[in-house]
């Protein structure tokens, strides 16, 4: 059984998701995966600490997998955002990355501003959320063979 995404999950989609849970670090961590036409979204919430597999509920991961891996086909295109909770400094982290070519690329600030801030189903815009820091994507290391 993979680590990241159960089995039957796509082997792409489990390794961008064990180098995004990575890249992310130690936390508690919301991950949403979005593509269109017409707009598919599926979460995950995983705990990463240090030096264990990370922690989450084992059919959300394959959903997210299985959309992820849509995503990262040839043809696909796609969206990542991720939230990580810092309880104790008052403020939640936000990141988002793109998924073209087949590999997630990092968005800046403004852009995972405008990103979490734009209901997927009808393109409105929402008031930014109080308690939240918009950052820029990290950069996903590519997978090597």
């Amino acid at each position: 059984m993979n680590p990241h995404c159960p089995s039957p999950g796509p082997r792409l989609a489990d390794a961008c998701l064990a180098q995004l849970l990575t890249v992310l670090g130690p936390g508690r961590h919301s991950i949403v995966v979005a593509v269109a036409p017409p707009p598919q979204i599926e979460s995950l919430d995983a705990t990463v600490q240090r030096r264990q597999p990370a922690a989450y509920d084992e059919f959300e991961a394959i959903a997210l997998c299985l959309l992820l891996d849509a995503a990262l086909a040839p043809a696909g295109e796609g969206g990542i955002i991720t939230r990580s909770y810092a309880e104790t400094a008052g403020y939640h982290v936000v990141r988002g990355w793109r998924i073209r070519d087949g590999w997630p690329r990092p968005l800046s600030a403004a852009q995972v501003r405008l990103a979490a801030t734009t209901e997927v189903e009808t393109g409105r815009r929402l008031p930014p959320e109080p308690g939240v820091l918009y950052r820029p994507g990290l950069p996903i290391p590519p997978l090597t063979e």
